[in-house]
């Protein structure tokens, strides 16, 4: 598997729970709140290992910067938007800052998928991509199980294409 499929995977769930959100009715703000919680986990994670397994070494393939700060601007904009639902309760404004966290979300892996994908095809051979696919898999599964931790990002750097591993330790200091 390659990296591609990976993020594709956790675009597809992340579709999924923006789409159940969207039909939680307005007065339930008990769910909702539930409901915030969990895909603000579950984005916080996928934003850092996508960041880290993905764009870190795409910007040390080509040194492309302004690509890669793009998406990691629209990681910020769309966590600040879902931050912004927390306790919000009336209808219209509700209904309002939930579309648009919708739009963001949506525009950010529609660009992804259509851009980000191409470029990191160009810029990584698929032996490159397979070994960010794996690291992006265990860091995913360590982070839930046990958070970032040292001696979980050494066995991810050292299932990294030699040439990113650098960019990783410097990444978190390590």
């Amino acid at each position: 598997m390659e990296i591609y499929e990976s993020i594709l995977r956790d675009h597809s769930t992340i579709k999924s729970w923006v789409k159940h959100l969207m039909d939680i009715p307005a007065q339930d703000s008990l769910t909702r709140d539930i409901f915030l919680e969990q895909l603000q986990s579950l984005l916080l994670v996928h934003f850092k290992v996508e960041e880290l397994t993905f764009y870190v070494p795409l910007k040390a393939a080509n040194n492309i910067t302004d690509v890669t700060s793009s998406s990691h601007s629209d990681h910020h904009r769309i966590t600040k938007s879902l931050l912004a639902l927390h306790g919000v309760s009336e209808a219209s404004r509700l209904h309002e800052q939930l579309e648009e966290f919708k739009t963001l979300v949506e525009s950010h892996l529609t660009q992804e998928e259509a851009f980000m994908f191409l470029v990191g095809k160009a810029h990584l051979s698929a032996q490159e991509a397979a070994q960010l696919s794996a690291a992006y898999e265990l860091m995913k599964e360590s982070i839930r199980k046990e958070g970032i931790e040292k001696q979980m990002l050494y066995r991810v750097i050292n299932l990294l294409p030699s040439r990113f591993s650098q960019d990783f330790k410097n990444a978190f200091q390590v």
